[in-house]
């Protein structure tokens, strides 16, 4: 099931990145997922993680993945944790990962996994991902998994030079949002629009309500 994931899923996507690709395989997707779901753990349907959310599907995973071209010394922020599995692919490919969810449990249950898979790069944090003060400069990577109107610039700033931002940006009520690469270019930013996806707000950006009178 695991190399069908990779094979049909995951790779017709352009995902050709071998590093990505072998992450995939060494990182057991199925413990990321609720004991009732893991038949269901290698498809390419959105898991439901608790309320309303749901994981993202693997050839989004992997895509994300090689956009951001995770070196080995990279220091990346994941922002939304969700199962936590995509952290846990991104410490396979850097040297440190941060990430952040507002939701407890979810930070809970990701550390545990993580630990008891002997992935020991990555820090689990519960916090506010709009009041989480990211220092200038500290992060090679950052990767949101959630869409956002706006990418706030105290973000974009945590980038080092040479560093890589991946938003999914979308205007209100639309649903599809476009996967843009953020790249700090000698103090230059340069925005890439890459492909088109499905995705729900990220947690504390959502849109307010729009009155009609």
């Amino acid at each position: 099931m695991r190399l069908n994931m990779i094979e049909q899923q995951i790779r017709p996507w352009n995902v050709l990145n071998q590093r990505v690709l072998n992450a995939f395989d060494e990182v057991n997707r199925d413990e990321f997922v609720a004991k009732a779901l893991k038949p269901l753990a290698f498809s390419e349907a959105r898991l439901p993680l608790g309320g309303d959310d749901l994981m993202l599907f693997p050839a989004l995973e992997g895509r994300i993945l090689q956009e951001v071209n995770i070196a080995p010394t990279d220091k990346v922020l994941v922002v939304g944790t969700g199962s936590g599995f995509l952290a846990a692919l991104a410490a396979t490919l850097g040297e440190h990962v941060t990430s952040i969810d507002i939701n407890d449990a979810y930070t809970q249950k990701a550390q545990q996994v993580a630990a008891s898979l002997n992935i020991h790069n990555v820090d689990y944090v519960t916090a506010d991902v709009k009041t989480f003060a990211i220092e200038k400069a500290s992060f090679d990577v950052i990767i949101l998994t959630g869409s956002v109107l706006n990418v706030p610039n105290a973000w974009i700033e945590g980038l080092t030079a040479g560093g890589r931002l991946l938003a999914f940006v979308g205007m209100q009520d639309q649903t599809v949002t476009s996967g843009i690469v953020f790249q700090n270019q000698l103090d230059q930013i340069r925005e890439d629009s890459l492909f088109e996806v499905e995705l729900e707000r990220l947690h504390g950006f959502e849109d307010q309500p729009q009155f009609v009178f």
